[in-house]
């Protein structure tokens, strides 16, 4: 009697993991694009969509590495979320990537379903041949970056005056105003060296004060 109880008990687990377990493929994520992270600047954010529903959840998914056009490893990461769920969107770290970086790029993501059983997808971004700093910020250019102490911004885009704010990369707002159309200088003398956030519409760019 006790052998069979625990063989019919056995069986009532498999059968309920079975029930339970979702129905996570590759299909469900897409590469919506790539920034810089502004918390941390040795590292490039890759956004993944995961469809789905708030029903479905990815454990622990992760980049492992990018590859770009050549089959050349630009870029790895780690495991850094717990999880995703169904319908979000998501940016996942990994090391800093040059900005003459080749597409398509070729991303290794790896995410686990609730029985922690792994899969790996190959996700692909990009197309031949586009930088994709210029495809991700091509609202305006920033020169010269680094800097010593003036930058310029230049863009076809903007439209008589558009607001901007600088801040550091704890988001305290060290200057802000407005940038004509054209092009226009912001004047970085009197901060102190290191990495700030030029926020203009809806662009972010990294500055490098020297």
């Amino acid at each position: 009697m006790k052998t069979q109880h625990i063989t019919l008990l056995a069986a009532a687990l498999l059968s309920a993991s079975t029930a339970f377990a979702q129905t996570i493929t590759c299909d469900l994520f897409t590469v919506t694009g790539l920034a810089p992270d502004e918390f941390n600047v040795n590292n490039t954010l890759i956004n993944i969509q995961m469809g789905g529903t708030d029903s479905d959840f990815a454990n622990y998914p992760y980049i492992a590495s990018v590859t770009d056009c050549s089959g050349d490893t630009v870029a790895t990461g780690g495991m850094f979320f717990f999880g995703q769920i169904g319908g979000t969107e998501q940016g996942h770290p990994v090391s800093a990537m040059s900005s003459d970086v080749c597409l398509p790029l070729t991303i290794e993501f790896i995410y686990g379903n609730d029985l922690f059983e792994n899969d790996t997808c190959l996700l692909t971004y990009g197309s031949t041949g586009v930088n994709f700093q210029n495809r991700a910020f091509n609202e305006f250019n920033v020169f010269p970056n680094p800097t010593q102490g003036e930058i310029q911004i230049e863009s076809s885009l903007l439209n008589g005056n558009t607001p901007y704010i600088l801040s550091d990369y704890l988001g305290k707002v060290v200057l802000q105003g407005m940038s004509n159309s054209g092009s226009n200088r912001i004047y970085m003398e009197g901060l102190s060296s290191g990495v700030y956030l030029l926020h203009m519409g809806n662009e972010t760019v990294k500055v490098v004060k020297e």
